[in-house]
């Protein structure tokens, strides 16, 4: 018998499943509600838009519980060909053993009708479908709704990272990723290696300097930099108007 649902565990997964913030912010024709399951004390977020609660189950666990609960992901399958199982009714009579009433409940119009070819597959698919977001909804999300806001950028990337999966190649990825940052930040990473190289040395040698810490007092003053021409300070207003010349380029 595989192991039953662990709600509470799930609950605490969603408090910090990202895809599931998004989805509450933006619900895309979902009905997420907090409800409570049979066998838990702790609500967890249902989507009732087809008049059934259908627990959001978060990214990390819609195949371990899959596997848990219809016991139909490869491991089942190896027991079945273990145990010599190969009929598709027979493999399809083991699994909706292992069925409780709200797994049964969404889909209750294959269990009704069984009379069709590849009864164990149809419903091993819809089972899947079921307990996980659609793809095209998760690239939508990529596409128009995912934006830095207040966000680190490293932690931008993570969550398009996870929206997208394996849908998407990591050229594409990294261009959405650039067009998502501020323009300074997009140009100083488009810039050929060469050229990074060579403004890496230009702020590291200004950051070296020991006049550094009293370059932002004296921005102000810049009749004093004339007499310097190589004063950290006039280094400084070079290098940020490379890279506000490097900006216009961009737009």
């Amino acid at each position: 018998m595989p192991n039953p649902i662990n709600y509470d565990e799930i609950a605490k997964s969603q408090e910090s499943d990202l895809e599931l913030q998004n989805l509450i912010s933006n619900p895309q024709g979902l009905q997420l509600k907090k409800i409570v399951m049979p066998n838990s004390n702790i609500p967890l977020f249902c989507d009732l838009s087809t008049g059934t609660a259908r627990p959001y189950i978060p990214k990390e666990y819609r195949q371990r519980i899959f596997s848990q609960l219809h016991n139909m992901s490869h491991p089942a399958e190896a027991n079945f060909e273990l145990s010599g199982i190969t009929n598709d009714v027979t493999k399809y009579n083991n699994v909706l053993l292992q069925l409780t009433f709200e797994i049964m409940s969404v889909a209750s119009d294959l269990l009704f009708d069984p009379l069709h070819a590849d009864q164990y597959t149809t419903l091993k698919n819809r089972l899947t479908q079921e307990f996980s977001v659609s793809e095209s909804l998760q690239i939508r999300k990529l596409l128009s709704e995912l934006q830095l806001g207040d966000d680190k950028s490293s932690h931008l990337l993570r969550k398009m990272k996870e929206l997208a999966g394996t849908a998407l190649n990591d050229d594409f990825l990294r261009n959405l990723w650039l067009q998502r940052l501020p323009a300074e930040i997009q140009t100083i990473i488009s810039e050929k290696l060469e050229n990074l190289a060579k403004l890496a040395d230009k702020i590291a040698e200004i950051s070296a300097s020991p006049f550094t810490p009293n370059v932002y007092a004296v921005v102000g003053r810049s009749e004093q930099s004339s007499d310097c021409p190589n004063s950290p300070l006039n280094e400084m207003i070079a290098l940020r108007g490379e890279i506000a010349s490097l900006s216009k380029q961009v737009e």
